[in-house]
């Protein structure tokens, strides 16, 4: 149990505070030259003068005639930012040391002032990888917070969603869902990490659930499927930080073509020639079956949702493509459209079809959907958070806080979703609601936790 209790403790503490989010953060010791002339001077002389003034110039190096971050400094203050971080200066031999707080306000100074300088010169972004983990000193993180150490909190952000989050997500649009079988927690289930195939890739594939048979080694060749198209660094350990993705023009090509070859999917299931269709594979004529190709029931076995409907039914309504869109647009983004949205989405609709016809003007002005900011992102902006507190933070509120939470956990919308309730009656808006939320996910087996795995998998790689 109390193994349980630290990893709950973690949990809840990652979405909290992550949900924190600094509208007006204050710099750490001050801006500018100000600050430069009160605390960063008198630091440079109690602990780097003895070996770096003028007369001294250890190692080449003399700091008597610096001044406040700039573009023209900055390489400078580069290499004394990672040399006091990682307390490799002062030396280790001297006994003239900084307290830890001395070298955090100092460090913090530095990576402000370089982003501030910085900002027109391809900008500063070096204490925001990964590698610079260690750069925070262990005792802040192991032990007793110094009493004059400001809370936590995270800047306004906006995390491109992971790879394996986008092709779960394409996935449920394709796939029947399998429900959780208490009796059997360890299948595979809807919401679940998508593993790799024997080659090594990791693929949404289109028609399992009515596959019959195939020859030889058809399977792993004409196999249906969608490639991850969002890419991540390779590096080993944690990975998903919110600054180092976005999506370039390529990828989002790609995801365009991937969009319309599911929608068609959706609509009309595998495509293939009549007697690609069967019972079962035995009832196959002999005579197609050494011919490389796929055989599939003749029942329909995919989700039946909206885009079947508004493909089956002749013409085209208004209200069949706003359904269409609803669905798309929630199972993409996992949350509702607003009316905005939906007639943006429908005029683009509307217009395709008109100019191209029913099915490719369908297919088309469907696609943009998939490359919505919000079904490839996931912002924390806070800009509906209440005033913030005497350190510049203010918890997220609404959809943020309620997909901020999720995300912690899922990479889709649960099917019994307590958060959006919780959302909609006005219960997610404290600590106390989150804590609540986080607790009852946790507690609940049925809920697949996929972000915790993947997060476990990258801190142990």
């Amino acid at each position: 149990m109390a193994g349980y209790r630290i990893f709950h403790r973690a949990i809840f503490s990652s979405v909290f505070f992550s949900a924190l989010s600094a509208i007006a953060q204050a710099e750490t010791g001050g801006a500018g030259d100000l600050a430069f002339e009160k605390k960063v001077k008198p630091f440079l002389e109690e602990y780097c003068m003895d070996c770096h003034d003028n007369d001294s110039r250890k190692g080449k190096v003399s700091l008597e005639d610096l001044n406040a971050v700039s573009p023209e400094n900055a390489t400078m203050w580069r290499r004394i930012w990672e040399q006091v971080a990682l307390k490799e200066m002062p030396p280790r031999k001297k006994t003239n040391q900084p307290e830890l707080m001395e070298r955090l306000e100092l460090s913090n100074w530095i990576t402000d002032g370089m982003v501030r300088a910085l900002e027109n010169q391809g900008g500063f972004v070096d204490h925001l990888r990964p590698v610079k983990g260690n750069h925070l000193d262990h005792d802040l993180l192991f032990g007793p917070l110094p009493k004059d150490l400001e809370p936590a909190s995270t800047p306004a952000r906006i995390w491109r969603i992971h790879p394996q989050e986008h092709l779960v997500r394409l996935n449920d649009l394709v796939l029947l869902k399998r429900k959780y079988d208490p009796e059997r927690p360890g299948l595979w289930t809807h919401g679940d990490h998508i593993p790799s195939n024997l080659e090594g890739q990791t693929k949404v594939y289109l028609g399992l659930d009515g596959y019959l048979g195939s020859a030889g080694d058809t399977y792993n060749f004409a196999t249906l499927g969608i490639n991850a198209k969002l890419t991540m660094i390779k590096d080993h350990g944690l990975r998903n930080y919110p600054f180092l993705y976005t999506v370039n023009s390529a990828e989002a090509s790609l995801i365009a073509s991937d969009a319309e070859t599911i929608l068609r999917f959706m609509a009309y299931g595998p495509p293939g020639e009549p007697w690609q269709f069967a019972e079962s594979y035995s009832k196959v004529p002999d005579q197609y079956k050494s011919q490389g190709l796929m055989f599939y029931s003749n029942e329909i076995k995919r989700p039946l949702t909206p885009v079947y409907d508004l493909m089956k039914n002749p013409g085209v309504s208004d209200e069949g493509l706003t359904k269409a869109i609803h669905f798309l647009f929630e199972a993409l983004t996992l949350r509702p459209p607003t009316a905005e949205e939906t007639a943006s989405y429908l005029e683009i609709a509307n217009k395709s079809i008109k100019k191209l016809g029913k099915e490719d003007g369908t297919f088309l002005g469907l696609s943009p959907i998939f490359l919505d900011p919000d079904a490839l992102f996931r912002p924390e902006l806070c800009e509906d958070c209440k005033q913030p507190d005497k350190y510049g933070r203010a918890p997220l509120q609404g959809q943020e806080l309620a997909l901020a939470i999720n995300a912690a956990f899922s990479y889709i919308r649960p099917d019994n979703d307590h958060l959006w309730t919780a959302l909609a009656e006005g219960k997610l808006k404290t600590r106390e609601d989150v804590k609540r939320e986080v607790t009852r996910i946790l507690n609940d087996e049925s809920i697949r936790k996929p972000r915790i795995l993947q997060f476990f998998r990258e801190y142990f790689d």
